[in-house]
C-alpha cells in the first residue's frame, strides 16, 4: 500500500560564541579576533568545514573575509511550523536552507509515525534543494562535516535519487534508494548542498529528521 512521507521539523539550535555573528558577516579584524580568541578557534570551523590549527589561524581567515562557522549539531523534524507553510530560510539560524521545484512545505504523512514532514512539492513529487550555510549569518556558504535524513515512502528500488556537491558546486556522489518504504541515508562530508528528487518514485517521497553537524 503506498503511503506517503511528510517532513516533521524541530531544529535543535546551537548555542553560538558571542561575536561570531558579525564575524562571519564581515565585521572586520576585530570581530574576528574576540571570536577566535580564548579558546574560541577550538569552537570554529571555516566554510569547508576545515579546523583551525590556533588562534592566530582563525584571526587571519576571518580578516581576510572568510565566514566563521560554529561547529555544533543540529536537527530538524519540521515540526515548528503549521502543516502547509512554505519552507524556504525558516532554518537560517540552524545552518540550512530549502528550495526547489515546485516548493518544498510542510505536509501530513499518515504512513509516517513522525509526521508531519516536508514535501518537494504536492503530491510529494518533485526535486528538493538542501543547502548549508553558516548559522552565525544565515547566508554564508558553508560544509557539514555529517548529515542524516529519512526519505519515503518508497514505492519502487531507485525511486529517489539523491546528489550531494561541494562548495565549490562540483558533484560528489549520486544514487538511487535501494530500498521500499522508508530509507534512511547517512552521508559523510564535507557537504555543501543535497539535491533529492523524488519525481520518478510512482506516488513521490518526502524527507523527515535532518540531522547535520559542523
Amino acid at each position: 500500500m503506498r503511503r506517503k512521507f511528510a517532513l516533521t521539523g524541530a531544529l535543535v539550535a546551537l548555542t553560538l560564541l558571542v561575536g561570531v555573528g558579525t564575524a562571519a558577516a564581515g565585521g572586520g579584524n576585530s570581530d574576528a579576533a574576540k571570536a577566535c580568541q580564548k579558546g574560541g578557534w577550538q569552537t570554529l570551523v571555516r566554510q569547508d568545514g576545515t579546523a583551525f590549527t590556533n588562534t592566530g589561524d582563525c584571526v587571519s581567515y576571518g580578516a581576510h573575509g572568510g565566514a566563521l562557522v560554529p561547529e555544533g549539531s543540529h536537527l530538524i523534524t519540521f515540526d515548528e511550523f503549521p502543516v502547509g507553510t512554505l519552507i524556504t530560510t525558516q532554518y537560517a539560524s540552524d545552518g540550512v536552507l530549502f528550495s526547489g521545484t515546485p516548493g518544498p512545505f510542510i505536509a501530513n504523512d499518515v504512513a509516517n509515525p513522525t509526521s508531519p514532514v516536508l514535501s518537494p512539492g504536492a503530491g510529494f513529487s518533485g526535486t528538493l534543494e538542501i543547502e548549508f550555510v553558516s548559522p552565525a549569518d544565515g547566508t554564508s556558504p558553508a560544509s557539514v562535516a555529517s548529515v542524516a535524513f529519512d526519505v519515503g515512502y518508497l514505492d519502487s528500488l531507485g525511486g529517489v535519487t539523491i546528489s550531494t556537491f561541494d562548495i565549490d558546486g562540483n558533484l560528489i556522489d549520486s544514487f538511487p534508494t535501494n530500498q521500499l518504504g522508508f530509507q534512511h541515508i547517512s552521508l559523510a562530508g564535507p557537504i555543501h548542498r543535497i539535491e533529492v528528487v523524488t519525481s520518478s518514485d510512482p506516488a513521490g517521497a518526502a524527507i523527515d529528521n535532518l540531522g547535520f553537524t559542523f
